[in-house]
């Protein structure tokens, strides 16, 4: 992890951005959810977020240590071999979101003769979208967002009261 005091923001950050787009799909969701014809002529399919969480450095997770050693009792040559104790920068753990159309998404088919999008058997298509749970996935993307925003909040704290001391 780099050295750097804003790298926790940036992470947090990546967070936000990825609850957003969720927010976003589930929003297009539940607006769309009666929708019978899209601009290519094709039923409205529901679409999801998936998140995936990514480390450049190709680091597995650290693994708390079993016991601390103090720094008085380990080899000089151990800070030297990062260049004078100074961390190179790697690139930051984040989580990227991706929208794509849900495979198990389907269409119900309506029957209703006077629609003008009814087929021959007087059957309309509509997207497979319950728009209660589209509301409860809503409320989870909010709380996470909130979660993000509170770590952000509280590390801007911590800092902010260091630089008191």
């Amino acid at each position: 992890m780099p050295d750097d005091v804003f790298a926790p923001m940036a992470i947090s950050a990546s967070g936000l951005s990825a609850q957003r787009k969720r927010m976003e799909a589930i929003a297009r969701n539940i607006a769309n959810a009666e929708t019978t014809r899209s601009d290519g002529g094709e039923t409205y399919r529901r679409k999801r977020v998936v998140f995936r969480s990514t480390d450049p450095s190709g680091a597995e997770p650290m693994k708390a240590p079993a016991h601390r050693v103090s720094l008085a009792r380990t080899s000089p040559l151990h800070l030297e071999s990062r260049g004078a104790g100074r961390r190179t920068q790697s690139p930051l753990p984040t989580v990227e979101a991706e929208e794509i159309v849900d495979p198990d998404a389907g269409v119900q088919l309506i029957h209703d003769p006077h629609h003008p999008d009814a087929d021959e058997d007087g059957y309309v298509r509509i997207p497979d979208i319950n728009t209660v749970s589209e509301m409860v996935d809503m409320m989870a993307a909010t709380r996470a967002y909130e979660a993000n925003l509170a770590a952000m909040r509280a590390y801007q704290n911590m800092v902010t009261k260091s630089l008191e001391i």
